[in-house]
């Protein structure tokens, strides 16, 4: 058993074997085999890992992990070093959401923390990804005994739960944009009342943005910052050090420095990553993030060991298919995949899709030299033991948006009214949509979801209007008091597993689409209240408010589910914070929005018949 593992567990062994005195063998049990085994088994999976260079050979971890900065709603960065601050970070709160885009680094910072907490000896932690949540049977406190334990036996499950109202656990949970939409109330319920009961530990939870995370009762959001120039030039060197050659990272940093256009897209660990890779083949970036993923594509087709092995070098293809046929393979898997809610998959699954587009296409490989052929040749797909991953999600959405792309337009219409109207669509992918098929994608997507939304708003008066939107978006507040003075933290959906809810209500959410409103969904987001706490809060604290723990900072948290307690007296409060006025600039934005991509439609139609007839 590790050292740094066993000098955790002893920090924290007397303290938990007092509190359980009338069961001290049993807990003995537990803190001498059950959970040293998990903790020593994720550790050595985290310290020696694959990356997105690294995909054929592990490297330790914290040999090319890069410190990622968060930043906090009241705009004070962290620069995640755990020795310097990671417990200055948790002061002002138990309960942290990091927030980030696809390839920020969120499961890295995670994975970090989960090693220096025992290393620091810090809180005992605990990690799991939601999205393994999907196809588990059973609550969120089944699941974190089936990690722990691995379905090996173990003591009563009372053990666990006394253990936990210690507070000696650190929960890093990784991925809540990651369940899928049929079980994310569900999953979102389960976490809050696990949360709950055990509310005297330490949770971290990552996410892309635009799945309402943000709205968490009690947690403090953190959201991941771009890289800046220094750090990208660190951060190349870092990663090239590993693989020991200083010339092409000086290379690299030289044609950085030499063009403005790499800004948008390297601040980003990942494409930062994937431009190392490309670089030697592609030494000149696009404008577009499509086109940036075709040339990823492009050099795992032909070089795509060319940072571990110098020079570059192909592995021999299993199955002797060209580049297009093995992209072909790719886009309709990363499309059956995307829309069936599958992120990783194990062997049956990645077989058994694979032998589908095998037998539709008639091609007439064998299914397991073209496994061989995306996990080797071109690897696209990365095998983690019995765990299959594409070596990144935003890959499978790339892919998945590039056929649509290539369909008729009945079909791309029935695609985007079938498929893409019943899942949350992600930002990456709506980005990825909109430059890919911009002209199908606003014509049968972003016009549809507007329209339909704005109908709910025809002819009727504020208190109406009012009540319609807080309906249809299930709004809370999430409000906090200070010194007597109240204050909207922030504002979301509160969707539950019996809730309705339209395609419209959802498509308004997503983070892309407040992106082209040019809001992030409310304008009174962090409204501070200019007087004091007004008479209509102390009415509604009587009646609806739910109340959550005081913070470390003096505050009292507050959550009002004003879509669940509709009244008189939420009318009131709302109409004393302009809520209506807000409402009135989304439903203009969204008209201005729908006109401006009607005309651009007409005209890149116009333009089409033009040069056809020449």
């Amino acid at each position: 058993m590790d050292k740094e593992v066993m000098a955790l567990i002893g920090a924290f062994k007397a303290p938990l074997l007092d509190l359980l005195k009338d069961a001290k063998d049993e807990a003995k049990y537990f803190l001498d085999n059950g959970l040293p085994a998990y903790l020593n088994s994720h550790r050595l999976k985290f310290l020696f890992t694959k990356t997105f260079l690294f995909r054929t050979e592990k490297v330790n971890f914290l040999d090319i992990y890069f410190p990622t900065t968060i930043q906090s709603k009241n705009n004070i960065n962290y620069k995640v070093l755990l020795e310097k601050n990671f417990e200055e970070i948790f002061y002002n709160s138990r309960y942290a959401t990091i927030i980030g885009s696809a390839g920020s680094g969120k499961s890295m910072l995670l994975k970090y923390i989960f090693l220096k907490s025992i290393e620091l000896k810090f809180k005992i932690p605990i990690y799991f990804e939601l999205r393994n949540f999907n196809d588990f049977d059973g609550s969120i406190m089944d699941y974190i005994y089936k990690v722990i334990f691995n379905n090996k036996l173990a003591p009563n499950k009372r053990i666990l739960e006394r253990l936990l109202t210690k507070g000696e656990f650190l929960f890093l949970i990784d991925g809540y944009d990651e369940i899928q939409n049929t079980k994310l109330s569900m999953c979102t319920s389960e976490i809050e009342t696990f949360i709950d009961v055990y509310d005297q530990n330490y949770f971290v939870i990552s996410s892309r943005p635009g799945v309402n995370i943000e709205t968490f009762p009690r947690f403090d959001n953190f959201s991941i910052q771009p890289l800046s120039k220094d750090e990208i030039e660190t951060f190349i060197k870092l990663e090239l050090k590993e693989a020991e050659d200083d010339q092409l990272a000086s290379k690299i940093i030289e044609a950085i420095r030499n063009s403005k256009v790499y800004e948008s897209y390297i601040s980003n660990p990942l494409l930062l990553s994937m431009f190392i890779l490309v670089f030697a083949t592609h030494p000149v970036l696009p404008t577009l993030k499509s086109k940036f993923y075709w040339n990823v594509f492009d050099t795992l087709c032909t070089r795509h060991d060319s940072i571990t092995k110098r020079g570059g070098y192909q592995h021999e293809r299993k199955t002797g298919l060209q580049n297009d046929e093995i992209q072909k393979i790719i886009e309709w898997f990363s499309y059956i995949s995307y829309f069936e809610d599958k992120y990783s998959f194990d062997l049956e699954y990645l077989s058994k899709k694979l032998l589908i587009i095998k037998e539709k296409f008639d091609y007439a490989f064998d299914v397991n030299d073209i496994i061989q052929d995306l996990t080797v040749s071109v690897p696209i797909i990365l095998q983690d033991g019995i765990e299959y991953n594409f070596i990144h999600r935003s890959l499978q959405e790339y892919f998945t948006a590039l056929l649509i792309s290539q369909q008729s337009e009945n079909i791309k219409q029935k695609i985007y009214n079938d498929k893409v109207q019943k899942i949350y669509m992600g930002w990456g992918f709506s980005e990825l949509c909109s430059e890919i098929d911009k002209i199908s994608f606003n014509k049968y997507y972003l016009i549809v979801a507007f329209k339909g939304y704005l109908l709910a708003f025809d002819g009727i008066n504020e208190k109406e209007r009012i009540y319609n939107y807080i309906k249809k978006q299930k709004i809370n507040l999430d409000l906090s008091i200070s010194e007597g003075e109240l204050r909207i933290n922030g504002m979301g959906s509160s969707y539950g597993s019996e809730d309705e809810i339209d395609f419209y209500s959802i498509a308004i959410t997503n983070m892309y689409i407040q992106t082209k409103l040019h809001m992030f969904y409310f304008d009174c987001m962090f409204y501070k209240l200019k007087n004091k706490k007004p008479e209509i809060f102390d009415k509604l604290l009587k009646k609806n408010i739910i109340v959550s723990n005081d913070d470390n900072r003096g505050r009292t948290r507050y959550n009002l589910k004003i879509s669940e307690y509709w009244s008189d007296e939420v009318y009131e409060f709302l109409e004393y914070i302009n809520f209506d006025v807000s409402i009135l600039k989304i439903l203009k934005k969204i008209k201005d929005e729908i006109i401006e991509m009607e005309r651009f439609i007409e005209d890149e139609e116009k333009n089409k018949e033009l040069l056809l007839c020449i």
